[in-house]
């Protein structure tokens, strides 16, 4: 059995004993583009991954080998980019001796839903990630834009699939993308809601706010 990271943005890391044989799993909180050096204390500094996005060129194998190449130069040793073709991708990352990583969003039918009293917010400008500063505070990450509820069992099944892909294809990990809540601690679709309910039974000597966020918490967890 094989160890999998699952490196979280801070100072925190929780380690987990898995079948799967990936080396890594980085976790981001909704979106955006990121960069990864959070590892053990004694690994520190030495994995750097970077996450591109669409708007680096991609169509062409010498397009992609570009940007590789690029991430290689500036000191980079892994590197997720989800609009690249798969096998291109991960062949340029081995040439360059570059982990390459497999970005998975939960797909569900059922979307995230906020609490009535929230559904007037600003949108936050903020692309993902907990609030970093002040400001960010009282508003809805992505506004109106729709975002998948992981926590429906659709979701998971999506996750098992994407990550079979993941295997099939030779990355060296995958990258879980869109895992937060767009009101920041937990989403209130009608069946998160119900279970929510069940919850607070649960823990009669809870407030009301942590509660809310302990069982956010909890669902996060669950998708790992």
């Amino acid at each position: 059995m094989s160890k999998i990271r699952i490196a979280v943005e801070g100072d925190k890391v929780q380690e987990r004993i898995t079948q799967k044989r990936f080396k890594s799993i980085l976790l981001t909180l909704c979106a955006g583009f990121f960069v990864a050096v959070n590892v053990e204390s004694a690994e520190k500094l030495q994995w750097k991954m970077v996450w591109a996005g669409g708007a680096m060129p991609y169509k062409t194998d010498a397009e992609v080998e570009d940007g590789v190449s690029k991430a290689k130069v500036l000191g980079f040793n892994a590197m997720c980019w989800h609009s690249a073709k798969p096998k291109t991708f991960v062949r340029i990352c081995k040439k360059y001796e570059m982990e390459s990583y497999y970005s998975i969003i939960p797909k569900s039918r059922v979307k995230q839903e906020v609490k009535p009293s929230e559904q007037n917010l600003p949108p936050n400008p903020h692309r993902g990630g907990e609030p970093i500063t002040k400001k960010d505070i009282g508003k809805v990450i992505y506004g109106n834009f729709s975002i998948s509820c992981f926590c429906q069992q659709d979701a998971f099944e999506s996750v098992k699939k994407d990550i079979q892909f993941a295997i099939e294809k030779e990355y060296s990990g995958i990258a879980l993308d869109f895992i937060g809540y767009k009101n920041y601690y937990r989403c209130c679709c009608s069946s998160c809601c119900q279970t929510f309910e069940k919850y607070l039974e649960h823990h009669p000597g809870m407030s009301g706010q942590e509660a809310e966020h302990r069982f956010g918490e909890r669902d996060v967890d669950s998708i790992l």
